[in-house]
């Protein structure tokens, strides 16, 4: 790491511009342990996940999603900002944003792959199982949540089972049919 910061230090003397660097938390250390690099910055923002629990945060995580929506390759917006999304994939990313947008591009390629022009419950999930869930723990999957029952507090009491097992009852168990966002949308909205 050490290398790292010295090579940062030429470069700002060498380049005599402002600079932006980001990184995770251990390149912050890197910059705190040496003196010269430290006192040359004079700002520091810390991008922490959204808390769903905070009014403000669940605006703001709405304005991202629309603007994400805004910015996908099909046809019409898909409705990622409308109605209990916005909830879906804030547990999805734990409101961590490369979760997030990791998520949200693995199933727009998948889609578009597919010849789709839009995103389907299903690919959510199926994405989020593959990419996501290992990242951040281990938590029911929020596409199975079914959204009739969506509400703040209770967001895991609802989880659709894919469960075989004698004597369980399967009611919750997924669907067959795709269902688009949009569909699921005008069905609860």
């Amino acid at each position: 790491m050490k290398d790292v910061v010295n090579w940062l230090k030429n470069l700002m003397n060498r380049v005599p511009i402002p600079m932006v660097l980001v990184g995770l938390p251990h390149s912050e250390q890197a910059v705190l342990d040496d003196d010269q690099l430290n006192n040359r910055i004079s700002e520091r923002i810390v991008l922490k996940e959204f808390e769903w629990e905070k009014k403000s945060n669940k605006a703001e995580f709405k304005r991202l999603l629309l603007e994400i929506d805004k910015c996908l390759p099909f046809d019409d917006e898909i409705g990622l900002s409308i109605g209990n999304m916005p909830l879906c994939f804030n547990i999805a990313s734990k409101g961590v944003l490369g979760h997030l947008t990791k998520l949200i591009r693995k199933a727009a390629i998948k889609e578009i792959k597919a010849g789709e022009q839009t995103i389907h419950i299903e690919t959510l999930t199926t994405v989020w199982e593959e990419s996501i869930k290992a990242s951040i723990g281990d938590i029911p999957n929020p596409f199975l949540l079914d959204n009739e029952f969506y509400e703040d507090g209770q967001i895991y009491t609802q989880v659709r089972t894919n469960s075989t097992k004698k004597g369980e009852n399967n009611r919750w168990s997924p669907k067959k049919r795709k269902t688009s966002i949009s569909q699921l949308l005008k069905r609860n909205g």
